[in-house]
């Protein structure tokens, strides 16, 4: 891979505002797997390069419409065995994490997403998500059980539970909050995407498509980020 998105754009970012975490939440259209498979691995390059920590892809989400859901699967096969084989991910230390409940989908997918997560689980330079059949509230509620049982068993003071006990049981608990999620698409709504962790991350929306979406455009979406956070401080 190349680095020419970056060199065409005039965009200017200052290195101690780069986020540690961007959440991409890119609208779905159909297309050869291949060819969305190579845009991830776009994407998970510029992370690199951009010295981004953290990214999490909201890469089905819970409420996907069922009719679609055969074909999206077929997809998410091509990109985990695509992943599992790409020498970039071991060379440069990529740590893969599945977040939701992925453990629900067919078994097809889920082996290939073990091996994946396996074969990564010592990675530690960099990180990526992916959200497979993931609902925020849900999410939120997983939690809320594991705390209710600890609570049960006598382990935690009812009394003593505060932001910080979900924090420590929430399925992102081991990753920095959000610093920015970038949405596309037509609709203005991030659908539950990392709800408990994107109470203070800055949103940026864009029109395009996950096929359309660039190293180019996380720079904007990064760039909107920084005159954020410049006003705010």
């Amino acid at each position: 891979m190349k680095l020419t998105d970056f060199f065409r754009t005039k965009v200017t970012l200052k290195k101690h505002l780069i986020p540690k975490h961007v959440g991409l939440y890119l609208r779905d259209e159909p297309a050869d797997s291949a060819v969305k498979t190579k845009n991830i691995q776009r994407l998970i390059f510029a992370q690199t390069k951009l010295g981004i920590r953290v990214v999490s892809f909201y890469a089905l989400p819970a409420h996907t419409n069922p009719t679609h859901v055969p074909q999206k699967i077929d997809d998410l096969i091509d990109l985990v065995d695509t992943l599992v084989a790409w020498r970039f991910l071991y060379d440069l230390r990529i740590k893969i994490t599945v977040l939701g409940h992925w453990y629900d989908l067919p078994g097809r997918l889920i082996e290939p997403l073990k091996k994946l997560q396996e074969q990564t689980r010592e990675h530690d330079t960099y990180f990526v998500n992916l959200c497979l059949n993931y609902d925020g509230q849900a999410e939120i509620v997983d939690a809320v059980s594991i705390i209710a049982r600890q609570v049960k068993m006598g382990r935690l003071d009812l009394e003593r539970i505060t932001k910080e006990t979900v924090n420590d049981v929430i399925s992102t608990s081991t990753f920095p909050a959000p610093d920015l999620i970038i949405k596309s698409g037509p609709h203005l709504s991030l659908r539950g995407f990392l709800l408990w962790d994107a109470a203070h991350s800055v949103i940026f929306f864009t029109k395009k498509s996950n096929l359309d979406f660039s190293p180019q455009d996380l720079l904007k979406g990064m760039a909107y980020y920084q005159e954020i956070i410049i006003k705010i401080v």
